[in-house]
């Protein structure tokens, strides 16, 4: 089960970078704003 959890977090994880990322493309968001709380620009993780 655990296994399967980290999986669907990286999905989403991946998920979120690759949206952030088209958008930086286009100009929309800096290059900062995809670094989440933590530094790590993982949104599914938390300081």
């Amino acid at each position: 089960m655990k296994e399967t959890e980290h999986l669907l977090s990286n999905s989403a994880s991946a998920a979120w970078l690759a949206r952030g990322i088209a958008q930086a493309e286009c100009g929309q968001v800096q290059a900062h704003d995809l670094i989440d709380a933590d530094g790590d620009a993982d949104p599914m993780t938390t300081r």
